[in-house]
């Protein structure tokens, strides 16, 4: 076990875990805070400007990497 630990993919992996967990983790604590600090009103606006946000950012997401991997290639 410590011989995989010490390698350089068992670090990378036991890096990688950690953060994904981490994310989850206090985005749960996180999303519990929120619901109980703000009114339901507040909820749907801030949940409203998330969905905004996010599809923003996927389409200039899409338009942006369609043109670069036909440049790049």
């Amino acid at each position: 076990m410590k011989k995989i630990i010490s390698s350089f993919w068992g670090k990378s992996l036991l890096f990688t875990l950690l953060n994904r967990f981490s994310i989850i983790f206090f985005g749960v604590i996180s999303f519990f805070i929120l619901v109980r600090h703000i009114t339901p009103e507040e909820n749907g606006i801030w949940s409203l400007f998330l969905t905004i946000n996010t599809l923003v950012e996927v389409i200039k997401q899409g338009l942006l990497r369609n043109p670069l991997i036909k440049f790049l290639s």
